[in-house]
């Protein structure tokens, strides 16, 4: 399976499931930590990294084109989404 297909299946499926409701979540510091691991964890398998590979979290975002979970969650906040 191509990247761009990996990187659909991710945003339509995990992205929305794991985001669903955020815009009336009160998002504290450990539970944005929390949801920017886990979404590292799942792009870095969506580049089937191995868990001992090191790589900048900007580094990731840059290489899969994602946004970073809290700029999603404030987006969804003021779009109504």
């Amino acid at each position: 399976i191509s990247l761009e297909t990996k990187l659909y299946i991710f945003n339509s499926n995990v992205k929305t499931v794991l985001l669903y409701g955020s815009k009336t979540w009160k998002v504290t510091k450990v539970i944005m930590s929390n949801l920017q691991t886990f979404t590292n964890k799942c792009l870095q398998n969506v580049l089937k990294m191995w868990w001992l590979d090191k790589i900048s979290n900007r580094s990731l975002q840059d290489r899969t084109n994602q946004t970073p979970i809290n700029q999603e969650i404030l987006k969804r906040k003021w779009a109504g989404l």
